[in-house]
C-alpha cells in the first residue's frame, strides 16, 4: 500500500511538472491576421503615404539649403523671406498632414511620431535661424543647431524602429534610407534576414 501511494504521488508530481511545459503563445506575439494588417499598413505608410506628402518637407529643406549652395546669390533678406514663406509653411504642412493620418497600428503610429518630432525640430530650427537674421543675433544659432541635432536623432530612431518592425513582420526593405521615406518596404511572405535587404 505504501508503495502504491508513493508511486501515485510520484506520478502526480511528474504530471504536474509536464503540465507547465509546452509552447504557450506569447501575449505580445500578434496573430497572423494582425501580423498581416500591420505588415500591410507599414508597407503602405512607407511606399505610398510618405512619398505623397514628402514634397512639402523636401521643398522646406531645399529653401533652407539654398543659402549655403555654392554660387548662391541669395541675400540674407531674401533668404529670410523664403524661410518664412516657404520653409516654415512647408514644414507645418508636412507635420499637419502626417498628424491627420488615420493609422490603426501602434507600430505605424510610433513611426509617424518620430517623423512628426523630426519635422517639428527642423521647423523650430528654421524659426531660430529666422530670429537670428531678423534680430541680427547669432545666439539663436546654437539653439537652431541643437534642434537640428534632435531632428537627426529622431530620424535615427525612426530608421532603427522601421528596421526592427521590418524584421518582426517579415518585410523586405529595398533601397537605401531617405530622410523621410526611408526606403521602400515591400510586403513579403519570406522571412526577413537578420539585416534588411537593400539595393
Amino acid at each position: 500500500m505504501k508503495r502504491r501511494l508513493v508511486s501515485l504521488l510520484l506520478l502526480v508530481t511528474v504530471l504536474a511538472c509536464f503540465a507547465g511545459c509546452g509552447k504557450k503563445k506569447n501575449a505580445a506575439e500578434p496573430d497572423s491576421k494582425e501580423n498581416a494588417a500591420v505588415k500591410e499598413e507599414i508597407t503602405k505608410f512607407v511606399n505610398e503615404t510618405l512619398p505623397a506628402i514628402q514634397g512639402k518637407r523636401d521643398k522646406a529643406i531645399e529653401v533652407y539649403d539654398s543659402y549655403f549652395k555654392e554660387g548662391s546669390s541669395l541675400t540674407a533678406e531674401k533668404w529670410l523671406e523664403t524661410l518664412q514663406n516657404d520653409a516654415v509653411t512647408g514644414f507645418e504642412s508636412y507635420i499637419d498632414e502626417l498628424s491627420k493620418l488615420e493609422l490603426t497600428s501602434a507600430e505605424v503610429q510610433e513611426l509617424r511620431s518620430y517623423l512628426v518630432q523630426m519635422a517639428t525640430n527642423e521647423r523650430d530650427a528654421v524659426n531660430q535661424v529666422i530670429a537670428a537674421i531678423r534680430d541680427t543675433d547669432a545666439s539663436y544659432l546654437s539653439t537652431a543647431e541643437d534642434k537640428m541635432k534632435s531632428a537627426s536623432e529622431n530620424m535615427k530612431q525612426y530608421k532603427e524602429k522601421l528596421t526592427a518592425y521590418c524584421r518582426t513582420y517579415g518585410i523586405i526593405m529595398n533601397g537605401s534610407f531617405d530622410p523621410a521615406t526611408d526606403g521602400d518596404a515591400e510586403a513579403s511572405t519570406e522571412t526577413a534576414s537578420e539585416e534588411p535587404t537593400t539595393k
